[in-house]
């Protein structure tokens, strides 16, 4: 269960027991702080993004890799690519909702 907003008094929202002033967890119950959350809708924007970013990569590759004279070369070139266009997407999103903060508790099994 997440919780949107932040409550500015000192109170955990999931138990209600109070917290420290600077306090970024909950020591009663586990809930913490989130900075940066990431939506279920912004991770599908990010699922998009990484698969445009591929698909434009591929396509250049293959349209592009006769004119390198090295496979070692292109090779390196697509597995460099591959990796950033995985982990540019989500830092993106991440610095656009650093300010985003929410309380979540992880679910803990009985």
């Amino acid at each position: 269960m997440n919780v949107d907003k932040i409550s500015e008094l000192n109170v955990c929202p999931f138990c209600n027991s109070d917290l420290s002033e600077n306090s970024h967890r909950c020591i009663k119950c586990g809930a913490e702080k989130v900075r940066g959350h990431i939506n279920s809708r912004e991770r599908r924007k990010i699922n998009i993004l990484r698969t445009l970013l591929i698909l434009v990569l591929g396509i250049y590759f293959y349209y592009f890799y006769p004119l390198s004279g090295s496979f070692l070369f292109a090779a390196s070139l697509v597995v460099i690519s591959f990796i950033l266009s995985m982990f540019i997407p989500h830092y993106i999103f991440k610095l656009k909702n650093r300010q985003n903060i929410i309380w979540k508790r992880k679910n803990i099994p009985l």
